[in-house]
């Protein structure tokens, strides 16, 4: 336990230094205060989990008319002696318009395989438990006066000390990366963004197109390329009500994929009410609604459902049936000041009520 300890304080101050270098200004309006809030979860293969979370936004330096910068973190330990720490940032500086935003953890925890493409069953799943060193960062440039961006992406992930379940389909070594591998995969970004509010949009759209490519020379494993598409649209309702809209397509070519790699179906990122991976493919297409309904002072209320499909193959995509889930949530803004929300959502898919927790909005 004090091991892990150890490593969590590590990565806080490693990367808090990153970002804010000794005499560096980030609010000239007021004063950036962190906002701490427990966690807890459970799950059977990680057991119960505690942890803090904390988030504070900012304006950089002395110019207010750029849009809110954000510092998020967590940290958790389950009784399973797993441990999941997590910072991420959006940085919007001035007076030059470039923007920054990435992600940086460190996890030892365990998740469900099920196996590859669209028609995988719920109940056949074997659990394998990993090591991860993530790192992820963009750097993008503002395009003249247009809400339009064009940069660079990295995308680093290092998973090893995998343990697989004894005589399931991982252990059998016929998927790539069942020996552990390295990600890292470098590209170009484009980003074409009119949110207002950015962290809870009331109008607006955001399109993302990256065009990524990893190989020997990137550090990685393996050789492919992948291109990921992202489209949201909000429309306020006359009656204050917020309608939102999200279409993603991931498509991967080359030789060799780690599974976890791949594009996946379930979770937080594409489908609220399936499980994280549920089902695993190079390529993949989602759509999700969301109806947001603010209530009083720093509380709102959600509903929302989805779609989505992941195949190993082009061709099959097409054809393939999509699955659907749908539920509701609450949301609470901590700070007065921004429109940034702590999220909690139930969901309904294939399997039991699944429970998120989140900083800011699924999309």
């Amino acid at each position: 336990m004090k091991k892990h300890v150890l490593k969590l304080l590590f990565f806080s101050g490693l990367f808090g230094g990153v970002l804010f270098p000794a005499g560096a200004q980030i609010d000239s309006t007021e004063k950036a205060e962190w906002r701490l809030f427990p966690i807890a979860y459970a799950n059977p293969q990680s057991g119960f989990g505690l942890g803090l979370g904390g988030l504070t936004t900012f304006f950089w330096g002395q110019d207010t008319t750029l849009r809110p910068s954000l510092l998020q973190s967590t940290g958790s330990y389950t009784t399973k002696n797993q441990l999941l720490t997590y910072l991420g940032w959006d940085i919007f500086t001035g007076p030059q318009p470039y923007y920054f935003t990435g992600e940086a953890g460190y996890y030892h925890y365990s998740y469900r395989f099920h196996g590859l493409g669209n028609f995988t069953e719920y109940a056949d799943y074997e659990i394998f438990q990993y090591h991860l060193i993530r790192f992820w960062s963009s750097y993008l440039r503002r395009l003249g006066d247009r809400p339009q961006y064009l940069g660079l992406r990295w995308n680093f992930d290092h998973w090893y000390r995998l343990q697989l379940a004894e005589g399931g389909k991982l252990a059998r070594g016929e998927l790539p990366g069942t020996q552990g591998a390295t990600t890292s995969s470098l590209g170009l970004l484009y980003q074409w963004d009119t949110r207002e509010p950015v962290y809870f949009p009331t109008g607006g759209h955001f399109l993302r197109v990256a065009l990524l490519h990893q190989g020997p020379y990137t550090g990685a494993s393996y050789e492919n390329s992948r291109v990921a598409l992202q489209f949201n649209y909000f429309q306020e309702l006359p009656w204050g009500g917020i309608l939102a809209g999200q279409w993603q397509s991931l498509h991967i070519g080359g030789p060799r994929v780690a599974y976890f790699d791949l594009g996946l179906i379930g979770g937080r990122r594409t489908l609220r009410g399936y499980y994280y991976g549920r089902f695993r493919g190079r390529h993949l297409q989602s759509y999700r609604l969301a109806y947001r309904q603010p209530l009083f002072n720093r509380w709102a209320a959600v509903l929302f459902g989805g779609a989505g499909r992941a195949t190993e193959t082009w061709q099959a995509l097409w054809p393939a049936r999509f699955h659907t889930a749908g539920g509701l949530g609450i949301r609470f803004r901590p700070i007065l000041s921004s429109s940034l929300h702590i999220r909690f959502d139930l969901a309904w898919g294939d399997g039991p009520m699944q429970l998120y927790f989140g900083i800011g909005e699924a999309f």
